[in-house]
């Protein structure tokens, strides 16, 4: 739904990239690879499709990526011309060997974005702070809708966390850019002024909303109509400041004032590749889309699985790491049928495409689209 602008280039590599997106093998690796490191995690988040208390566990084991296997794969990754890694959880920073993990990827010469709680030892600060990005999942404005959101055992983590996220950002010269990231819930609509407050306060770099996707047993968290009517008011009357932090709240105006939004919803069966989810609309494109995710990003999930064109589609499996190195994999045959298959178009009426109805890359594969028209 976000129709940002023209394409960003990232690194010295991205024009290769953009030239074998018109079809051509690649030339070089993806340009950030994102990671999921464990399944651990020190809160219950009531949205989670697998901490959260509305929903009956899979699999109560904790499980980490190895340690060796993730150092073997990001030199892989680095040796292919991948500027960027993406470590996500559970929660991050409980990694076992997370402090190590980051020196080493940072030592390599490589971007790095986090995703985590920030819920943690404050110790741990010293390394997030190396970090270029950090996602902070924030989606309460106080300590009492805290605990009520993000679990009864987070007592005394809200400070915490807001402790932290200072602590972040309070080298003028050198920080990571922080984004708080708010999920919109029938729990927590009416803290978003709040939530604006909180990551001003904090000097937050950015807060980043997203409305729920829901599970069947998460749908109670879905907004009643009168909670849709509040928010809809609430984002008609919204304005930004100048002093203000910046939002995507334009972006989620659009989705919630939509004449499509809440009718016609699709929701997809619960398989071995994804949870169930409820949608918001039929789609958000009804037309085939081209994907050029597979010549940008890569994909690899706790079971060191490399999914594409991204993780938003986890029934397109292109290998694994544990078996054969990500490099092989990435300019592997398989994997370049995939890619030519997505510039055709993604067409979310088709089973394989079928995730792509809410693509999280719209803006970017338009924008890509868009260069390779004037290229």
């Amino acid at each position: 739904m976000n129709e940002s602008s023209d394409f960003v280039f990232h690194d010295r590599l991205d024009p290769f990239r953009l030239e074998a997106a018109r079809g051509k093998r690649p030339a070089v690796g993806p340009r950030s690879v994102n990671i999921h490191l464990t399944n651990l995690c020190n809160l219950r988040c009531i949205f989670c499709w697998e901490k959260s208390p509305l929903v009956i566990p899979k699999d109560r084991r904790i499980r980490h990526m190895d340690f060796q296997l993730l150092k073997k794969t990001i030199q892989d990754c680095a040796r292919i011309g991948t500027t960027g890694i993406c470590l996500e959880g559970g929660e991050t920073m409980l990694y076992p060997r997370i402090k190590e993990l980051i020196l080493f990827i940072k030592h390599l010469g490589l971007r790095l974005e986090v995703y985590s709680n920030c819920a943690v030892e404050t110790a741990l600060m010293r390394y997030l702070a190396l970090a270029d990005k950090v996602n902070v999942n924030l989606s309460a404005a106080d300590p009492r809708n805290y605990s009520r959101i993000h679990g009864p055992r987070a007592a005394g983590a809200f400070r915490k966390t807001l402790n932290n996220v200072c602590a972040l950002t309070q080298n003028k010269k050198r920080h990571p850019l922080v984004q708080m990231i708010f999920i919109i819930n029938e729990m927590n609509y009416e803290d978003i002024p709040r939530a604006l407050v909180l990551a001003k306060n904090a000097h937050a770099s950015e807060v980043k909303f997203k409305l729920i996707e829901a599970t069947a047993q998460t749908r109670s968290l879905l907004l009643s109509d009168n909670g849709l009517q509040e928010l809809k008011a609430f984002l008609k009357d919204f304005r930004p400041t100048k002093d203000g932090v910046k939002t995507n709240l334009e972006e989620i105006r659009r989705a919630v004032l939509h004449p499509g939004f809440m009718k016609n919803r699709k929701s997809l069966r619960k398989s071995a590749w994804h949870n169930d989810r409820l949608f918001y609309f039929k789609a958000f494109h009804e037309k085939r889309m081209p994907c050029y995710v597979g010549w940008f990003y890569g994909f690899i999930d706790l079971d060191g699985r490399v999914v594409a064109p991204c993780d938003n589609v986890g029934v397109a499996i292109m290998g694994n790491i544990h078996e054969t190195p990500f490099s092989k994999i990435w300019f592997s045959k398989r994997f370049e049928r995939l890619r030519a298959a997505a510039r055709q178009g993604t067409d979310p009426k088709k089973k394989l495409w079928q995730e792509c109805r809410y693509c999280g890359f719209a803006a970017f594969n338009k924008s890509v689209c868009r260069t390779l028209k004037e290229m």
